[in-house]
């Protein structure tokens, strides 16, 4: 009866450790980062059912990325771009457009694959308003349809039984469609910087590269994309490509004495410059043994003679810590990413110091002490 009871206990405290770190477990579970964004989605959906203008691919890649595009674009009216998911495990995102001529878009046709959405018909008529027209498409999934701007309608497809949305089309259909307005252009330009510096931010470097690298593609003067990239290659432990990217921003970082320390910095910390701290240090230890009277190295002679005590140090004492940027020379018309090392850039190393000037002993006799 005892062992029973026993075992009973144990097999209880084993379940409840069991729930406890089922429940911890996910409670730190991070979501997959090709995971889609409920609220980013919800945002960009709704903007592009209002303005259908900005269903092309010169405003979509400020959000999604660039699509893998197929050299039958070029040549066909009928244009299909795709973006896959990791590894092609699937697709994406969709559009699918109609263009007779070179700017003239008839038709326009854009797909969300909303598979890992928080979102269902429910919150869509929440945020949207109750819909106009629900039906069951030919898969006999639930449909809600909208349409917020002349000759674009919105649907929002359920799964099957699942309270799930897992596709959301726009499609357009008329006459041809107006480029992107400069603000529009403007304002995504700000928000995917504003996306690339919060992967950066939250550790996400191999999502934040290639985005503030496109970036820094049209904006090659912003100084401190540059060095938020320099730090994400470092995070990345990417360190020939941070090096490389430390040296073009410190060259070009101007009169942003924010930049320039932080540069200084990180490249310290890399071991790349020398650091004031230790340099100080050196020179103080050097004094210390002058005081002490042990005998140093001058070239390749040695002193016979113990140092007085007394004797003035000759500027020994004031110690000069080294300014790592004071060879840096301003670069002019570097590439807008970071430069390699064989190519022309900023050379980082201290200047040369000429070695002191040694008289040559006229007498080979050792001196007397």
């Amino acid at each position: 009866m005892y062992i029973k009871k026993t075992l009973c206990q144990i097999i209880a405290a084993a379940s409840i450790a069991v729930g406890m770190a089922s429940v911890a477990q996910s409670k730190n579970k991070q979501p997959p980062p090709d995971q889609i964004d409920t609220a980013e989605t919800e945002e960009l959906v709704n903007k592009l059912s209002h303005q259908p203008e900005l269903i092309c691919i010169r405003y979509l890649h400020y959000f999604l990325g660039r699509p893998e595009d197929s050299p039958i674009n070029r040549f066909n009216p009928s244009k299909h771009y795709i973006w896959y998911r990791p590894n092609h495990s699937g697709v994406k995102y969709e559009l699918v457009q109609e263009e007779p001529q070179p700017g003239n878009v008839l038709e326009s046709t854009l797909v969300f694959n909303t598979d890992d959405l928080d979102l269902d018909l429910q919150k869509v008529e929440s945020k949207f308003g109750k819909a106009p027209r629900k039906y069951f498409d030919q898969m006999s999934s639930p449909t809600e349809e909208y349409s917020f701007a002349p000759n674009t309608v919105i649907s929002f497809t359920q799964k099957p039984n699942a309270f799930q949305i897992g596709r959301i089309a726009i499609n357009y259909k008329g006459d041809p469609l107006p480029p992107p307005g400069p603000e529009d252009i403007a304002r995504a330009q700000l928000q995917r910087k504003g996306l690339a510096m919060d992967h950066i931010m939250h550790g996400r470097y191999r999502e934040g590269i290639p985005v503030l690298s496109e970036h820094l593609g049209e904006s090659p003067d912003d100084i401190e994309a540059h060095l938020a990239l320099a730090q994400a290659f470092k995070g990345n432990c990417q360190i020939n490509e941070a090096i490389a990217q430390y040296r073009y921003t410190l060259a070009n970082s101007g009169n942003n004495p924010t930049v320039r320390a932080a540069c200084i910095k990180d490249l310290q910390d890399m071991k790349v410059l020398p650091s004031v701290a230790a340099d100080t240090e050196l020179q103080t230890h050097n004094v210390d043994l002058k005081h002490k009277g042990q005998r140093l190295r001058r070239g390749s002679l040695a002193t016979s003679k113990p140092m007085k005590k007394n004797a003035p140090d000759d500027g020994a004492l004031n110690l000069q810590p080294i300014d790592p940027s004071a060879a840096l020379a301003p670069v002019i018309k570097e590439p807008p990413v970071a430069p390699s090392f064989t190519g022309q850039g900023p050379d980082l190393r201290p200047s040369p110091t000429t070695a002191p000037n040694v008289p040559t002993p006229t007498s080979t006799s050792p001196e007397p002490f």
